[in-house]
C-alpha cells in the first residue's frame, strides 16, 4: 500500500512513508488479550505490526484512505 493512495473525496494529506512516529501504547484486558492473540496465532510477527495493520484499517474505513490490495 502507498501513501499516495489517497481518498480524492476528502482533501487530507497523508505524510509519506519516510515519516516515523514514535509513541507509547497501553492495551488492557481484552485488547491486550486480542493482540497477544493475533501475534500467537502467527498473523503478525510483532505486536507493533499488529498495531501498524490496524491504523492503515482504521484509515481505509474512515476513507482516509483507499482500499489496498
Amino acid at each position: 500500500m502507498k501513501c499516495e493512495q489517497i481518498a480524492r473525496s476528502r482533501s487530507i494529506i497523508v505524510p509519506t512513508p519516510i515519516r516515523e512516529e514514535r509513541f507509547v501504547v497501553r492495551v488492557r484486558g481484552v485488547v491486550a488479550e486480542i493482540l497477544d492473540e493475533l501475534v500467537r496465532r502467527g498473523y503478525f510477527n510483532t505486536k507493533s505490526e499488529a498495531v501498524r495493520e490496524g491504523i492503515k484499517l482504521l484509515g481505509e474505513r474512515y476513507g482516509i484512505l483507499k482500499k489496498f490490495d
